[in-house]
Formats: C-alpha cells, structure tokens, sequence
C-alpha cells in the first residue's frame, strides 16, 4: 500500500511549490492542489519501501536518528537561553502539522518510517502515541512546547561560547531536524565552541543529504538556519537573503 501526506492550508502557490520541494524524493510523486477556497495543499504519495536517512554531510557518522533524546540540562550556574519567535516562526516553516482529519491531526509514518504527529513529534521524547492516534490543534501545539524545550536543554548545554538570540534559535532548528547528538559530534559545533562563528555557519549547508543525495528541502532548511545564525533576513524561507 502506498503512504498519502498532506500539507493543507498554504495561501500563496509560491510557499506551496517550495513545500513540495521538500518532498521530492526519487521518483515519489507530488502534487499541488487548489481545492477551490483559495488555498493550495500539498500532497505525496510514498511507496512503502521508501527509506531516507537522516539529513547528515557524507563524512560525519550517522546519528541513531531525529529527534533523539539530548544530553542532560545546562548547570544551573550558566546563563541558558529560551527560543525565539524567528527560530518558532523557522521551525514550524518546515514542521507542518499533517495527515489533517476533520477531529485534528492523524499519526503518520515519514519518509524515515518514524511515527510521527503534529509538528513533527515522536515518540522519542515526551508524550507517547500509536498509530491511528489523532490530536487536536491544542494538542499539537502543547507538545511542540514540550519538545522544544527538550531542544533548547541540549543546545544550552553543547555551547560553551556567546552567541545571539539568533545564532540560539539557529541550532535549535538544526538539533530538531537532524537530532541532538548529529549536533554535539558536528564540525559546526567544534568551530562554533572555538569561536570561529563565520566558519560554523558555512557548516549548516553540509547536512543537506540522505543517501549521499541532496534533498532540495533540507538545503532551503539548511540554508535558512545560516542565514538566521548570521542574523540575514529571510522572511519568506527560500533560503535566500531577502
């Protein structure tokens, strides 16, 4: 059987063409659709033997995979931070909510076959789910809070360095998508902690790949977290300086 997702709600056929980029993968097939109110939802049919791997440079190790739970809090003697709205605002750009039901949001498979919910919530960290589990916007959004959390205690944790509110929210974007130990064994850590910040954000475009193959979803991603670390305006999320 194939695997249908769903992004519904898209206002604009510019935003909607970029989100199917990011499903492009293979030969799998996407489309956008204008179901008539104004809007534009976009829709891939997945096969079942479609597996990615995590977004990860050809030369780094892969990590047990997204979303993988980080190391343990910040002393509570360093000054930690929270993430910003241009880091939520970036984030839930990519993690849409999916597989829409007329009661909320549907469990679904991804491409990485990981149960996933909502804005891009697994099992593994904080609340627990099933297949056919559905949840409510309110739902939804609660465990984006929680996960969040969990994303900012590892980045506070990894940096031993100052940066900005926008070079925070950067890497916080980056350990949701690729995982929190990809993070702490990256090269863009190692420079970033030596202080050479112009270095680490060129390092942000390398994790663009799954199976040694570019996905032209992850180098937007990819592209739109440097440019936030660099503190560039990118407003529409193209991964190019506004």
């Amino acid at each position: 059987m194939s695997q249908v997702v769903e992004v519904p709600g898209l206002t604009t056929r510019v935003e909607a063409e970029q989100r199917a980029e990011d499903f492009m993968i293979d030969s799998v097939p996407v489309e956008i659709i204008e179901p008539g109110d104004g809007t534009f939802t976009v829709r891939a049919t997945y096969p079942d033997d479609v597996h990615i791997p995590s977004a990860m440079p050809d030369e780094e190790p892969r990590p047990p995979g997204e979303h993988v739970a980080p190391p343990p809090p910040a002393p509570k003697n360093r000054k930690t931070k929270q993430l910003g709205e241009k880091g939520i605002a970036l984030i839930k750009a990519f993690e849409s909510c999916m597989r829409a039901v007329p009661t909320g949001f549907q469990a679904y498979f991804d491409p990485v076959q990981v149960l996933t919910i909502g804005w891009g919530h697994t099992n593994d960290n904080g609340r627990t789910f099933k297949v056919g589990d559905i949840w409510t916007q309110q739902e939804c959004d609660a465990e984006f809070q929680n996960d969040m959390q969990v994303f900012v205690r590892a980045v506070n944790s990894m940096v031993t360095v100052p940066i900005n509110q926008d070079q925070f929210d950067a890497l916080v974007s980056f350990a949701f998508n690729v995982g929190a130990p990809s993070l702490k064994g990256s090269t863009l850590l190692k420079k970033l902690n030596a202080k050479d910040y112009a270095g680490a954000a060129q390092e942000f475009k390398r994790w663009n790949k799954a199976k040694g193959k570019e996905l032209p979803g992850l180098t937007r991603r990819r592209a739109c977290e440097a440019l936030l670390f660099q503190s560039i305006p990118d407003k529409n999320y193209d991964g190019i300086p506004d």
